[in-house]
């Protein structure tokens, strides 16, 4: 009853919520990808504000399954394990050629990456107000 209540209380704002957090991301890349110095090694740390802003986005994103799943006769232990198992294996493989694409591109990797983050928010945006 009140996870039915809560899912639509996100559903409606979700879309608005998604679309700041990955613009902010996306856009902190592209500024900071342009004040580093050339001399710069790879930065492999984040702020603790981006930190925060990925927290609340996969927060909320958890939330949203965690609803789903409960609405769904799934035993919730075991697919909890499959996916925490299955998004540490993608996880482990992003960081690597996350890694590797840095190496090749350098700079231009936080402008690509902060570029398709902002590309990605507006997505989901235009597909939840129903312009795509």
């Amino acid at each position: 009853m009140v996870g039915a209540q809560l899912a639509d209380i996100i559903s409606e704002y979700d879309h608005w919520i998604i679309f700041a957090l990955l613009g902010y991301l996306g856009i902190n890349m592209i500024r900071e990808a342009y004040h580093k110095d050339a001399d710069d090694d790879i930065c492999l740390f984040m702020d603790w504000k981006e930190m925060l802003m990925l927290a609340l986005a996969t927060s909320i994103d958890a939330l949203a399954i965690g609803i789903t799943l409960a609405f769904l006769s799934v035993d919730v232990l075991w697919a909890s394990g499959i996916i925490g198992i299955i998004t540490f294996g993608i996880s482990l493989v992003g960081i690597y050629l996350g890694h590797q694409l840095a190496k090749l591109l350098r700079g231009r990797a936080e402008i690509i990456g902060g570029i398709v983050l902002v590309l990605i928010g507006t997505k989901i945006l235009l597909q939840h107000l129903g312009i795509i």
